[in-house]
């Protein structure tokens, strides 16, 4: 039996799926290439074949464009964010569960820490692989995780001391606690920890596509 039918709706899957990651433009060509051949339902061949025109008329289409768009500015925006002491992650990890654990391994040391705190970032904020395939749809939404590594101060002393002094149940109170004051405190804003950064509700129109060389 043939199985035409079922490979005719398969490109047609793999092509709304490839237009989402390159609209997003966080994957470069080896990335999408290796993610497209995986496929179940369209041949290697046939999917390698699908990505090189999407590809190339995505290149043209950037040709056009005049400057980075949002993309840019979100990029600024997250440097910027850097360089304030808050952890800034585009696409990172799979999911929210990932990348939440996957942070804290993302600070860098302080090289002469004012106190007991060692590394150089405070916050963190980030937007992981599925939140950035959002940016694909229409009308596109960014969702950003967001939390402080250091204890928010309105908790009680003796609690954050505690946990400072090797306490893993009071740690993980001080965790919870900061991540829901904090929570609290930026709910509904549409807003990052920082109230002159609007990150939420960007739109998609511009990606690093055109930054990456593809032989």
């Amino acid at each position: 039996m043939s199985n035409g039918g079922s490979e005719t709706g398969g490109l047609a899957e793999l092509k709304e799926e490839l237009r989402l990651r390159l609209v997003a433009g966080f994957w470069d060509y080896d990335d999408l290439l290796q993610w497209a051949s995986d496929s179940e339902v369209v041949r290697p061949a046939d999917a390698a074949a699908l990505l090189r025109s999407m590809w190339d008329e995505r290149l043209a289409e950037q040709a056009a464009w005049t400057d980075t768009g949002d993309y840019g500015r979100l990029k600024d925006t997250f440097t910027q964010l850097q360089s304030e002491g808050i952890l800034a992650r585009m696409c990172f990890s799979c999911c929210v569960t990932c990348a939440t654990s996957e942070i804290d391994h993302e600070r860098t040391l302080h090289p002469d820490p004012p106190d007991w705190y060692r590394y150089r970032e405070w916050a963190y904020t980030y937007f992981h692989e599925q939140d950035a395939l959002r940016l694909g749809e229409a009308p596109p939404q960014l969702v950003l995780g967001y939390s402080a590594f250091r204890a928010h101060p309105d908790l009680p002393e003796a609690l954050v001391r505690a946990s400072y002094d090797g306490d893993a149940a009071a740690a993980d109170e001080v965790k919870e606690r900061t991540d829901t004051m904090v929570g609290e405190q930026n709910r509904g804003s549409g807003r990052e920890l920082r109230p002159d950064y609007l990150l939420v509700g960007i739109t998609a129109r511009a990606n690093r596509s055109a930054d990456r060389s593809v032989a």
